[in-house]
């Protein structure tokens, strides 16, 4: 059995258990130690007001508009969470040869400590694919990891903004992105 969290409506969290299944070839168990829960998408699906209950995104315009059909995602919304560190547990075998390419990254085995993207829950399992090259670096803390992916979307908008020395940045928003959106443009 494992837990995971669920938003059951507007307001309303519940923690419900789980079956645990047995891996599949080619697949991982990880057992969480961190979960980061933020402060924007998680806590708007907690208040019903994630954009993407009530509108549909429009790559064209870069917008969410309001859908009067049927809303995409509804209640209860289990598995949101993408900022979660955790322990490999588990390996199933692999059945084909691990990809040599440039983002494979190093085989997962029993024991590393990795981070990813597997919603606020006790364990998951996952492709071992998409936790192979996430192992934390030898005496790194395991909590500091769970800024791994939101680091990199707040780098990505100070890279994107094409900052040089002397540049005057406003940064609007100060939740977890925001302030280390703000460090790296110092």
């Amino acid at each position: 059995m494992y837990r995971l969290l669920r938003f059951a409506g507007p307001g309303k969290v519940e923690i419900i258990e789980s079956q645990s299944v047995a891996l599949q070839p080619g697949e991982v168990r990880v057992r969480t130690l961190f979960s980061g829960i933020s402060a924007g998408t998680e806590m708007t699906a907690y208040r019903g007001t994630n954009p993407y209950l009530t509108s549909v995104w429009n790559p064209g315009i870069r917008l969410f508009q309001q859908d009067l059909r049927e809303p995409r995602l509804g209640y209860p919304l289990d598995g949101w969470g993408y900022s979660e560190v955790g322990e490999v547990v588990e390996v199933a075998a692999v059945p084909d040869p691990v990809d040599e390419g440039k983002d494979a990254g190093r085989p997962v085995k029993v024991g590393d400590t990795v981070w990813g993207i597997w919603g606020h829950q006790s364990e998951a399992i996952l492709p071992a694919k998409t936790v192979a090259g996430h192992q934390l670096p030898e005496g790194m803390d395991p909590l500091a990891a769970v800024f791994v992916r939101v680091g990199a979307i707040a780098l990505n908008a100070v890279l994107a903004a094409d900052l040089g020395v002397g540049s005057t940045v406003a940064i609007f928003g100060q939740g977890v992105i925001g302030l280390l959106a703000t460090r790296f443009a110092v």
